[in-house]
């Protein structure tokens, strides 16, 4: 948008509005239409707000007061202290127009994952295995709900016998871009990337450090499959009950590249942080002030705030461990 200030309103000012008996008013008033004529033969000073301010080059004439026959006219160049308090006061303001507009592109992102995890069920019976780590392909959740997220075209490429990375094809397609599991806040770019990583449990709950579904990182939806636990998670084996239970939340930016892509399955993580926000490797992470935003397995989703209480987060990220709690409505 164009801000535009000029000191338009001289010109229909008459000559003679500033008459006055006054001995000294022939003068103030030759003094005021002289500045009145050097104003108008500058251009307006434009500011244009997109995806920065900037300010032009131009002088800007501004008024100091309206009234005849006082009209005073102050000059406004760049820099100026005008300049300053405009930025001041239109730069928070986009900035957070397009935070929130990110964050519910980053919601969207997520139910529409969440949709598609639920038609996968639908068609299954299950979820799909976060990590199919027991057929040795390590072929990830996000690989295989892609016939359901308007991405068959990408799927019918995927040669799920073999690893997600065989040389040919799948290693051709995991570079593939996919906008909805791109989260628009995060900072990185990079080939075939994933900012959602699936749920497999949470070393919070004091469970012992294994894959099976009593251990810490056996415990959640997306789990990976391993000879303790070999067939995916279904709805019926989340018995805290789907809409208490995590499936997918934001873990952008991670610093280990192959953990960041969508087809690999080793972008599922356990929560081992007693906090959201706390680090940005492999735990529940994002660029939005406040929190990061989780995926459950009924399909909502929710923002869970960066001190949400670390016996609620372990709770949420367990799907057997007795307990039911949220944090807030779903969105």
């Amino acid at each position: 948008m164009w801000f535009v200030a000029r000191a338009s309103f001289l010109q229909s000012q008459p000559a003679t509005s500033c008459a006055d008996a006054t001995p000294g008013r022939a003068s103030q008033r030759k003094g005021t239409e002289q500045n009145a004529s050097r104003a108008m033969s500058h251009p307006p000073l434009r500011i244009y707000c997109q995806s920065r301010l900037r300010w032009g080059k131009e002088d800007a004439v501004f008024a100091a007061d309206r009234s005849p026959p006082c009209v005073h006219a102050c000059r406004a160049v760049d820099g100026s202290p005008i300049i300053g308090l405009l930025i001041s006061l239109l730069l928070p303001g986009v900035q957070s127009a397009r935070e929130s507009a990110r964050r519910s592109e980053c919601l969207n992102n997520l139910k529409n994952i969440g949709l598609a995890l639920t038609n996968y069920h639908s068609s299954r019976k299950c979820f799909p295995a976060g990590n199919d780590s027991m057929t040795g392909t390590e072929q990830a959740w996000s690989a295989r709900i892609l016939p359901f997220l308007e991405t068959a075209a990408v799927a019918q490429k995927i040669d799920y016998r073999l690893p997600w990375d065989a040389p040919g094809v799948n290693l051709q397609t995991a570079d593939i871009d996919i906008s909805i599991y791109v989260c628009p806040s995060a900072l990185i770019p990079r080939k075939g990337k994933q900012d959602y990583g699936g749920l497999m449990g949470t070393a919070l709950a004091g469970l012992p450090p294994t894959m099976g579904p009593e251990g810490a990182f056996g415990c959640g939806t997306l789990i990976t499959t391993n000879p303790l636990q070999p067939k995916p998670v279904s709805a019926a084996r989340i018995t805290d009950g789907l809409s208490h239970t995590i499936a997918v939340g934001e873990s952008v930016d991670r610093d280990d590249e192959v953990a960041g892509r969508w087809a690999c399955g080793r972008n599922c993580f356990s929560q081992n942080e007693p906090y959201v926000n706390l680090n940005d490797s492999g735990s529940l992470h994002s660029f939005h002030p406040g929190g990061a935003q989780v995926l459950y397995a009924d399909g909502h989703v929710q923002m869970l705030i960066d001190d949400t209480a670390t016996p609620v987060l372990s709770a949420l990220c367990t799907r057997n461990g007795g307990d039911q709690v949220t944090t807030a409505q779903p969105n």
